[in-house]
């Protein structure tokens, strides 16, 4: 799993102890020191995520969504489920053989993006099984339609990112760098 940097984890820890040492709510000011406030970055969860892309709502006058963009771990658990169910460890294999060994998800990573979409409904488990002398007790799992399109906007977005670095002469204007 891709985790902030220490300092990182540490500058949002330290932005809320002193709120926190006072009994001050995260997200309230201290009403002895106004000044002194916690404030922690907005997170928003996938089912959101897929909630508002089937609602079809957008940000402001663009016709693109207001998703945050997902974790590498979490689009690359997706990306693998896209073509058909598979096993946690099939998940795992397809993800290095598809990046070339650059991308390396281990089980934990893999099994708790798993846990966590299916608690937000974009992954569900189903009795699929790929061959007769395969474990029974494997659990295969697949994309829900709004595991699909949460996918999709994800795609959609890193294309845009794509985009810009193309206008900005980062990446060559045709094929991949």
């Amino acid at each position: 799993m891709v985790m902030p940097s220490r300092s990182v984890n540490e500058s949002l820890s330290s932005s809320c102890r002193g709120a926190s040492e006072k009994g001050v709510a995260a997200g309230s000011a201290d009403p002895i020191s106004p000044s002194l406030t916690c404030r922690r970055p907005r997170t928003i969860s996938c089912y959101d995520i897929a909630h508002r892309l089937s609602k079809g709502q957008t940000t402001g006058s663009t016709s693109q969504t207001s998703a945050p963009p997902l974790s590498e771990a979490v689009f690359q658990v997706l990306l693998a489920l896209a073509d058909g169910a598979r096993h946690g460890y099939g998940v795992m294999q397809e993800v290095e053989q598809r990046t070339g060994g650059r991308v390396h998800l281990g089980p934990g990573t893999v099994y708790g993006a798993i846990k966590r979409l299916r608690a937000q409904g974009l992954v569900e488990e189903t009795d699929a099984v790929s061959a007769p002398e395969d474990d029974e007790r494997r659990r295969y799992y697949r994309l829900t339609e709004a595991g699909r399109r949460v996918a999709v906007a994800e795609a959609r977005r890193l294309e845009r990112l794509l985009e810009a670095a193309r206008q900005k002469d980062l990446l060559p204007r045709e094929g991949p760098a």
